[in-house]
């Protein structure tokens, strides 16, 4: 049998593989649901740069606070949005009133032309039964009342 000469390729050598960290720490496998894997994540580089646990611990306390913050950041933008749109429906509601009020005040003038019409128009009925549409000129009395009257009536009252 032939003896095997020692390969000097593979197997343990001296200085070989990774160095050894300074810093040498003990470390344990946990199970972690996966949902906290980022969480742990961001508090273990924290960590290896250098933030002190207790800080650490301090900034995950503070959770609760800035979410108590935050609910109440959230009921407040709750109440302003209900005060603006309780002031909007009464904006609505008065903008209607308004727009009601101008028709109104529309109308009424388109009355109030009507009448004007019926004072300084002629008073004087046509023989078919309805009033006279000229302009009246003059005043005349009329079996005892004052009515206006255009030229070619005051001429036929006369």
């Amino acid at each position: 049998m032939k003896k095997q000469k020692k390969s000097n390729w593979g197997g343990k050598r001296q200085n070989a593989g990774r160095k050894k960290s300074e810093i040498t720490k003990k470390t344990v496998v946990v199970r972690v649901d996966e949902e906290l894997i980022t969480v742990i994540a961001e508090l273990k580089e924290k960590y290896k740069s250098g933030c002190n646990i207790d800080d650490l611990i301090k900034v995950t306390n503070t959770q609760d606070e800035l979410e108590a913050l935050l609910t109440k950041q959230s009921n407040r933008n709750l109440e302003l949005v209900l005060q603006r749109d309780k002031e909007h429906l009464q904006a609505v509601k008065l903008k209607g009133q308004v727009l009601s009020l101008k028709n109104t005040i529309k109308s009424q003038k388109e009355e109030l032309e009507a009448m004007h019409h019926k004072i300084y128009d002629c008073q004087a009925l046509k023989k078919d039964g309805g009033r006279c549409t000229r302009p009246a000129k003059l005043k005349t009395n009329w079996q005892g009342v004052e009515i206006n009257v255009c030229i070619q009536h005051s001429k036929s009252n006369g």
